[in-house]
């Protein structure tokens, strides 16, 4: 570097950068360094000198081809024409900077309040108070302005705003703490700092947002731990929400007086405010004060023994944040690689012409990368015609201590055909760096074994060099301790071969999981098989391809029920690496790319998860597909790939009965009933999609935590009602923020079946539910205090009330409950509504629909955006999905879905668009479906689409509203384990 040179700001390339100002680098052609010795001896490099150019460095080690050269700024137009013209040499940029680089320059690194900055050396900013601004009309004939030049100081610059008036002045380092004493001490002046500088390329946006920001109005911003999760709080401020009653009460009298508020100064709380809360501007009901958080715990019991107080929260910290959160890398031809986010773009090669598809059609790459962008520490074997080893988009990724060439026995894989490289770009190209193309994996290591020809197929090289792969790979397992968890295979071939099996399912035993290609023969593999793909191996995935337009490849794909496993969006030609020397990126199409899409997307899993299983890896892939019609009897998943399900999903082994929700910002809370432990169980995915390790919540007796029901209280706590079939109750467990307490609620006969839980405006859990001793009825019951009380819904004669219930708090009144409920003895849907006491008032009774064949079962009830209550359900006899609603004060019906067999396990909600969600499985196809109606109350219009395949028992839905995007998570089991699923961008046909 050119130690004379300055370092200033440039814009090059849309950003804003740090260059050695005259200072540019010119690279040249790495065939230079195989023709001369002493690359200084050549005539462009004299050339340069002539020209008056000084050439200070010239770095000439492997990899290394560039000379850096001072020149003036205004000769860089011509130097640039002169570059292009003359052989051997590729392009001249700026020499920009890096943090390590600019020591020295005239801008320094320091270490500010916990981070490090770029300043302005011996630059300080001075702020002064804006008062000075009213009372002289000249600051810099004021006193303490005068007394700056004691320090021997220069100024530079003066900012002379109203609000923040400030002067830049420049003065030694060893000055600092003096000044700061200084400034400290003098009125009027409130602080000095360095002269700090924030630049895009140092990976600090101009204005920090989020985790960025360390105080807000002056006082601090601390991570704190709340309810379970990491939260982001303005330091030691606290609210408290108090009840309306003792808001009206004392409102205008004043609140000073009560003994709430005399027993706060216990907490060194000499002052409180009160703020606006909702519509109805309820004054009087928010509290916000200051007090130490080492109090939580004290303050949080003095809380809960004050009636009058209702919650008690910090003062969470909140940033503004885009609808979408889609981690969108900004690599020059992302836009280009419809498998990964598919637009509807169109875009041009020139063999084939324009090419464009459907929107969505894609693997849902940006939202996968929301949760996971892959890591290092993660290995895949790509077993090819080797790669391209100085790829400028493959070489950070690239392990080129432990690659190897099997058809040439030596130890470099590099590529001779592109195919290799084509794979390893898919797989993991280096993500977010501003150029090429987009892997899947944006960090991930990646291991070259080269088992193919020039010509990328099996004759090339032979079985033999395959096995020698595999081989390798599980003694790089095996013996040095790589985390080598996926080989990637994109080629077959037609011969069983015992000894590839073998060494294919001793990989499985390393904890390898192999992904192969199905073939582009357009054969049934199932008939014809080809291998490794046709290998009845548990650590096999197999791998078809659709089209842009989520179409099967019927063109090209080999194709087998039983055989390939998935499909991924490879149909048509995706762009990744390539190793010519004229043009590093090409386009590829088939299984080839549709193997490195899967292998790509298990690395992700390992790269999320804790050590995942071979077992845990293919399940994940398998069952998180998007189910597609085209698709269906093609593969054994009957789908195409999909990252963000799989890497946000969870497979929770020997589980059924559930249920879930979603809490507003994004977190999942799932309890189910555990077939092995007979016991109720509890976890959760964070928002950056982590599940929690399972809690147990009750396992009192020999088989608790039937058919539980699940709701979160204001603070985003969890209640769950449940059955104790041991001893035949119906019971109740909360989370506090910190641990889980069970109690039975005690009611003599109570039989806890099909309870429904929901807690009310005032956060006390209600429950509906159905006692089965002596004649069934429904009933509700409440614990506004401490006691929990009851009250018999319908008092009807009949022998079997409320066998299947659904419960949700009328909106149209505060505190009043709705609940839908079959009349198994009258063959009939019923529906009843509180009064504004529901456990003194009698329950207003109607008959929704009458004359079923049987019961009315699988019952969900929600109020849709006008709040009416809408109600699904199934007719058990002929098993048809029912629709009702109550528009206009009259009930009306209407079987939806009347194949058979069809409306298991139904959940309806409304979404904020006011659109009806209705899922549903459907036994005589082993599908769910979910429905969608935008007018349900037309009775028509209803779309539907294919949500899960092949399961779908214990069926629950939450919806999850981001910004103006819908998601819905959902869980379901098939008879063995229980599977959650996180959908993004739903779609539907």
């Amino acid at each position: 570097m050119l130690l004379s040179a300055s370092v200033v700001e440039i814009e090059w390339e849309g950003e804003t950068w740090l260059a050695h100002r005259n200072e540019y680098v010119v690279e040249f052609d790495r065939y230079l360094a195989g023709q001369v010795e002493d690359v200084r001896q050549m005539g462009w490099l004299k050339a340069i000198e002539e020209r008056g150019f000084k050439v200070e460095v010239l770095e000439h080690e492997a990899g290394e081809y560039q000379a850096i050269v001072e020149a003036e700024i205004s000769d860089l137009a011509s130097f640039t024409k002169w570059v292009e013209r003359t052989d051997f040499l590729n392009s001249v940029t700026p020499h920009l900077t890096e943090l390590k680089n600019v020591r020295e320059r005239g801008v320094v690194e320091l270490e500010w309040e916990g981070e490090t900055w770029l300043a302005h050396a011996n630059e300080y900013v001075v702020e002064f108070d804006s008062i000075l601004t009213h009372r002289f009309e000249d600051v810099t004939k004021t006193e303490w302005f005068q007394a700056i030049e004691d320090f021997g100081v220069d100024v530079i610059r003066m900012e002379h705003d109203r609000d923040k008036p400030t002067v830049t002045v420049e003065a030694p380092a060893s000055d600092f703490e003096s000044m700061r004493r200084w400034v400290g001490a003098t009125e009027y002046l409130k602080e000095v700092k360095p002269n700090l500088i924030r630049l895009k390329h140092l990976g600090v946006g101009d204005e920090p947002s989020g985790d960025d920001v360390k105080e807000y109005r002056g006082k601090p911003i601390v991570d704190i731990d709340w309810n379970g999760e990491r939260m982001r709080a303005i330091k030691d401020e606290w609210g408290v929400r108090l009840s309306h009653e003792f808001a009206d009460a004392h409102r205008a009298t004043g609140f000073e007086h009560t003994e709430v508020f005399k027993s706060l100064a216990e907490f060194g709380v000499e002052d409180y405010s009160f703020s606006l809360r909702g519509a109805r501007f309820d004054w009087g009901r928010r509290l916000n004060f200051v007090t130490s958080f080492e109090n939580k715990a004290e303050l949080l019991s003095w809380g809960a023994s004050h009636p009058e107080i209702e919650l008690i929260e910090p003062n969470m910290f909140v940033v503004f944040t885009p609808d979408s959160t889609q981690n969108t890398p900004n690599d020059t031809d992302f836009a280009k690689q419809w498998h990964l986010k598919n637009t509807g773009q169109t875009y041009f090669q020139s063999h084939i012409g324009s090419l464009s598809g459907t929107s969505d059609a894609d693997m849902d790459g940006p939202e996968a990368w929301d949760i996971e962008t892959g890591s290092s520490s993660v290995y895949v074997a790509i077993l090819d015609t080797g790669v391209k080893l100085d790829h400028e988009d493959l070489d950070g990724n690239l392990d080129t201590t432990h690659d190897y060439d099997f058809v040439n026995n030596d130890s470099v894989a590099d590529d001779d055909s592109g195919h290799g490289t084509k794979m390893a770009g898919i797989i993991g190209a280096e993500g977010n760096n501003a150029q090429g193309v987009t892997g899947i994996n944006w960090d991930v290591t990646m291991i070259p074994v080269k088992v193919l020809d020039a010509a990328a197929s099996l004759p090339g090289g032979s079985v033999q060099t395959a096995i020698d792969g595999i081989e390798h790979v599980i003694n790089l397992v095996k013996v040095d301790g790589l985390n080598v968890r996926v080989i990637n295979m994109s080629f077959h071939t037609t011969t069983f071969n015992q000894d590839f099996k073998d060494a294919v399912k001793e990989a499985g035993d390393a904890g390898i999981l192999v992904v192969a290609a199905a073939g582009n023969n357009i054969v049934d593999i199932d008939v014809n098989p080809v291998y490794p793909a046709s290998f009845d191996l548990d650590n096999v995935v197999s791998v078809g391809v659709t089209d842009d337009d989520d179409k099967f490849s019927t063109t090209a794909s080999n194709f087998g029920d039983q055989s390939v496993d998935l499909a991924a969006p490879a149909g048509n030609l995706v762009l990744s690496t390539d190793f010519s020397s004229t043009d590093d990126y090409d386009y590829i199409q088939l299984t080839s790319p549709g193997t490195a899409q899967v292998s790509g997307v298990a690395a992700l899993l390992v790269a999320h998860l804790t050590d995942p299983t071979v077992s845990e890896m293919k399940n994940l892939l398998l069952r998180t597909t998007n189910p597609l019609e085209s698709v269906d009897t093609k593969t054994v998943s009957d789908g195409r790939l999909n990252a963000f399900q799989a890497v946000g999903a969870t497979i929770v082994d020997n589980a059924s009965e559930n249920d879930l929700v979603v809490a507003s910002n994004g977190t999942i809370h799932l309890v189910y009933f555990d077939m092995t432990g007979k016991d109720l169980r509890y976890k959760k995915r964070d928002t950056n999609g982590d599940w929690s390790t399972p809690v147990v919540i009750d396992a009192t007796t020999a088989e608790v935590g039937r058919n539980p029901s699940m709701a979160l209280d204001s603070s985003g706590n969890p209640g769950v009602s449940y059955y104790d079939a041991t001893s035949g109750k119906l019971k109740f467990a909360k989370f506090n923020g910190t641990s889980w307490s069970t109690e039975t609620i005690a009611a003599s006969g109570t039989y806890g079946l099909y309870s429904s839980l929901e807690f009310d405006s005032s956060n006390d859990p209600a429950i509906a539910y159905y006692k089965s001793s002596g004649a069934g009825h429904v009933f509700f019951t409440q614990k506004p205090i401490t006691t929990w009380q009851f009250k018999l819904v319908d008092s009807d004669t009949g022998s079997d009330l409320g066998r299947y219930v659904s419960m949700a708090e009328n909106p149209n009144a505060g505190k009043k409950w709705s609940i839908a409920y079959d009349d198994g003895t009258n063959g009939a849907l019923k529906y009843a509504e509180s009064g504004a006491n529901p456990v003194n008032n009698n329950w207003a009774v109607s008959n929704v629909h009458t004359g079923l064949s049987e019961d009315a079962t699988f019952i969900s009830l929600a109020f849709d955006d006008g709040n009416d209550p809408a109600i699904s359900y199934v007719d058990s006899f002929n098993a048809d999905l029912y629709y009702a609603s109550r528009p206009s004060s009259v009930w009306q019906h209407h079987a939806i879905v009347t194949s058979g067999n069809v409306g298991k396990y139904s959940n309806l909600l409304f979404d904020g668009n006011g659109d009806a969600n209705l899922v549903h499985f459907d036994d005589s196809s082993d599908r769910t479906y979910w429905l969608k109606a935008t007018a349900p109350d037309s009775w028509h219009d209803w779309s539907r689409e294919w949500l899960i395949n092949d399961g779908g028992w214990e069926t629950t839905v939450a919806l999850y509203e981001n910004g103006s995007d819908l998601d819905i998570i959902y869980s379901w089991s098939d008879g063995l384990d229980l599977m959650v699923v996180h959908r993004a961008k739903p779609h539907y046909s």
